[in-house]
């Protein structure tokens, strides 16, 4: 396939999955068309992938913690 239409191909799906997701961020589509341009293999691909994992593990868990913080609040007072 031609390089603009497997780069218009990854945005669409990408921006289809931000919107799935309510998580509209523009660089992420960015992101994916410099991958498709500059031809960044499965490495750079998982990199991105684990730190995208890291990322939301994190979230989780303050997420978590917090909600835990204005419960055990909400009980108290």
């Amino acid at each position: 396939m031609p390089l603009a239409a497997v780069a218009g191909l990854v945005v669409f799906v990408l921006a289809l999955a931000m919107i799935a997701t309510h998580s509209e961020h523009p660089p992420a589509a960015a992101i994916a068309f410099a991958f498709v341009l500059f031809k960044v293999g499965i490495l750079g691909i998982l990199v991105i992938a684990l730190g995208v994992l890291i990322i939301l593990s994190v979230r989780f868990a303050l997420e978590r913690l917090m909600f835990g913080l204005v419960k055990d609040t909400e009980r108290r007072g």
